[in-house]
């Protein structure tokens, strides 16, 4: 009984130190950062056209000269997923919001035109 009593304690420790942890490292929005990278991947009239819309995960990194490069994307078209990486790929970004050495991740939503 003593045992189940010291486990059950410690088991609810660990849940209120975890969830607090969640509460103290709220996510960041990076609004300017992600103007910027919208602005960079505004199709031009050379990228076909999507027939539905969609959601894409890109994780990047931020090199020391503030540049992006597409670590992956979970794009399931390889068109769009060459489209993502050849307009990001070492486009500098003028925000101070992200900071060089660290991974992003952003989801873009391309909207088709039907």
């Amino acid at each position: 009984m003593k045992k189940s009593l010291i486990i059950s304690a410690i088991a609810l420790v660990l849940n209120v130190a975890i969830a607090s942890a969640k509460e103290a490292a709220p996510k960041k929005n990076y609004s300017a950062a992600k103007e910027e990278i919208t602005n960079l991947l505004t199709p031009s009239e050379g990228v076909g056209e999507l027939d539905n819309d969609v959601f894409v995960r890109v994780k990047v990194i931020v090199t020391p000269k503030h540049e992006i490069v597409v670590l992956k994307t979970n794009a399931k078209n390889k068109e769009l997923d060459g489209y993502i990486k050849e307009s990001l790929n070492y486009q500098k970004v003028s925000s101070s919001e992200l900071k060089p050495g660290l991974n992003y991740e952003f989801e873009v939503n391309f909207k088709s035109e039907l």
